[in-house]
């Protein structure tokens, strides 16, 4: 008897540590996926065409694309039991002309969302961070990105610069670098709902063509060809305002 004792108390116990992880009788799923960040770039619904005077603005300019790069940060997923999960410390360098469109978020928890965030910008500390405490491969390396400016503290958070047409065939440079935290561009999406029971990728259209209409329509030729973000008659305020609509969610696969 004592040895069927000495068997049984294990197994009891056993039982019982087993049945505190569970819900309801159901053992909770704590499986993790990636969540893939996947961003066409077009110009008016079709693909930009990069160094080439091939598309036309709202304000009738023709323009060429040399340069389109941007920094991405407070990424967030929108739970469906209301809870927002933020992704600290995570942040992404896009640049389609050197085919970096896309970022991955690994370890997400499984479950149902309504939505996502994220940021074209910097935070203040991430902005005036060290960019030499950045591995050569990190999205805020400056070597990597080329976006830190070296003659001022801070970090350019959206660079265009390409060609536009002056009249009579002839061509002129353009250069818009928006930056400082009065620039920030946030993206809200929390009615585009998809579950996370695997690996998925998030499907997104950045139209750059929006950055230069609505709610303004910018044109080159009248509201001047180069801004710094400060002491620029609000070349920067106005690219910020216009890039809400630009970038809009496709779907999940």
């Amino acid at each position: 008897m004592h040895y069927l004792n000495s068997l049984l108390i294990p197994i009891i116990f056993l039982l019982l540590f087993t049945n505190c992880h569970k819900d309801n009788g159901t053992e909770t799923d704590t499986s993790t996926y990636s969540l893939t960040f996947d961003i066409d770039h077009q110009f008016n619904g079709n693909a930009i065409s990069f160094n080439e005077l091939a598309h036309t603005n709202e304000a009738g300019n023709l323009m060429s694309f040399t340069r389109l790069q941007y920094l991405i940060s407070g990424i967030k997923l929108y739970r469906a039991d209301g809870s927002a999960e933020e992704i600290d410390a995570t942040y992404a360098f896009i640049n389609p002309i050197e085919n970096r469109s896309s970022f991955k978020i690994d370890n997400i928890l499984n479950g149902d969302f309504t939505g996502i965030a994220f940021t074209i910008g910097l935070d203040s500390i991430a902005n005036f961070s060290n960019p030499n405490d950045y591995a050569p491969d990190h999205p805020l390396n400056p070597l990597l990105n080329q976006m830190h400016w070296d003659w001022s503290q801070g970090y350019i958070f959206l660079s265009m610069e390409g060609q536009y047409e002056t009249g009579a065939g002839l061509a002129s440079g353009f250069s818009y670098h928006v930056a400082f935290e009065e620039n920030l561009m946030p993206f809200i999406y929390n009615n585009e709902a998809f579950s996370l029971d695997s690996d998925k990728t998030v499907q997104l259209v950045f139209d750059v063509a929006e950055a230069f209409k609505n709610p303004a329509t910018f044109d080159i030729l009248v509201d001047g060809a180069f801004s710094h973000s400060s002491s620029d008659n609000g070349i920067a305020n106005t690219i910020r305002d216009n890039m809400s609509d630009a970038i809009k969610i496709i779907g999940y696969e």
